[in-house]
This record gives structure tokens, sequence and C-alpha cells, in this order.
């Protein structure tokens, strides 16, 4: 797979910038963080994450723990099908997650925690 175009890292970094600045001193906002929200399933990377500093500090240094940050950010690229996305974002919700975004370049727009999937999403299921 072909590196993050750059409108993907940009928005990353505007998105860790943001939510830095209303964490404070909370927790972490970092981006491409590996977590495992379920014991079944390898590690996920959200391209941007919160993580309450008690976590962040509590996170073992050579492995990865079964885990669902609070917040996942998703940046929409071609590589993320809607399905993928919205099965990560069911995943992780049911792991703990308070918050999952994706926010898509192209509409401008973000979506939070949308309560149905999209109708392409349920015809793909």
């Amino acid at each position: 797979m072909p590196p993050a175009r750059p409108l993907h890292t940009k928005l990353q970094k505007r998105l860790e910038r943001l939510l830095e600045a209303a964490a404070g001193d909370s927790g972490v906002v970092t981006t491409e963080f590996p977590y495992r929200p379920v014991p079944n399933l390898q590690y996920w990377f959200a391209d941007v994450a919160y993580i309450l500093q008690a976590d962040w500090d509590a996170l073992p240094p050579d492995v990865y723990p079964v885990y669902a940050p609070p917040l996942i950010v998703e940046v929409l690229s071609p590589s993320n099908t809607a399905a993928k996305v919205n099965r990560q974002r069911i995943v992780a919700l049911s792991a703990g997650t308070v918050e999952f975004w994706v926010v898509d370049a192209e509409t401008r727009t973000v979506q939070s925690n949308p309560e149905k999937p999209s109708p392409a999403v349920e015809q793909k299921g």
C-alpha cells in the first residue's frame, strides 16, 4: 500500500494540534496510534487518537494490550472502504471507545458516532 497522501497527513496533524489544545494535561493526542480493541483481533492504527493520561502512563512498552482509546479519528483515504471504517467503528465503540469520528476531506465533513451505517455499508454487509 502506498504511503498516505500529503492531504491525509496534513489533516492528521491539524486534528492532532486542535485536540491537544482541547485536551490540555488530561491526556495525550497522537497520530497513527496502534490499538487492539478485542483479544481476537490484531492491532489497528487510529489516524488520530486521544488517550487519557493515566492510560498512556500504564501502556506497557513492548506489547499491545487490549485497549480502545476514548476518541478515535479516521481520515478517509482510498484504502479505507466504507465497510472497513464501519467495522472499525462498531468494534471500537463496543470495546469502550466513546467517540469515533470519520473525517472526509473531499466532502469537508466529520461524522461522529452515526447511529446507523450508511446505506452503502448496509448493502455490502
